[in-house]
């Protein structure tokens, strides 16, 4: 890849695959691990997944054992595609999208509360915003809930976040304007994905 090619990349459920968004060209590569989540064994499949329903996706995320794919990106889009196989990105289709979302500089995007609500987080706001879905998983007719949700706690350019596996720890990874690095933020959430 380019250098600054890579905005992000994620796993399969036992690191076989590693999926990684190219986002000059506005796709997902697909590489072969012959040792779960070892990259020196990895290898390109020859898989490729052209994100046409979305223009500068930022982030993306699986979920429901694969079968959910979201990205997020420039131009408060959001997208969600299903896959007939789990992980397989040959057998991804458009399933729902919005354009409606509050703000245009989405980083990335997770599904929380068993795909009823969107999190979204904005680079340039500096914060966290909160989304209802009406049908779980589906993007179309989003939302918002709150905005301003961590807001300038995240600072310096927050690029990503993940959760732990039960909610109650937040991390944001976000750019160190000042010094040409990445800085790393952890919450402890009393209320699992609550960040009021």
């Amino acid at each position: 890849f380019p250098d600054n090619a890579i905005a992000g990349i994620k796993f399969n459920s036992d690191g076989t695959r590693a999926f990684v968004l190219d986002d000059r060209n506005n796709s997902l590569v697909e590489f072969e691990l012959s040792t779960g989540y070892d990259f020196s064994t990895a290898s390109l499949t020859g898989n490729e997944l052209l994100l046409e329903n979305n223009t500068g996706v930022q982030g993306f995320s699986f979920y429901q054992n694969g079968e959910t794919l979201l990205t997020v990106g420039d131009g408060n889009e959001a997208t969600t595609y299903k896959l007939s196989t789990g992980y397989d990105i040959t057998t991804a289709k458009v399933d729902s999208s919005t354009f409606g979302l509050s703000t245009d500089d989405i980083r990335q995007g997770e599904f929380i509360y068993s795909g009823e609500k969107l999190l979204t987080l904005s680079e340039n706001r500096e914060e966290f915003e909160l989304h209802r879905l009406q049908e779980p998983y589906n993007v179309e007719n989003a939302s918002l809930i709150r905005d301003n949700l961590l807001q300038n706690q995240v600072a310096d350019r927050p690029r990503d976040f993940l959760f732990n596996g039960d909610g109650t720890k937040l991390i944001v990874v976000s750019r160190d304007t000042n010094n040409d690095g990445n800085r790393l933020f952890e919450f402890n959430l009393s209320t699992p994905y609550d960040l009021t």
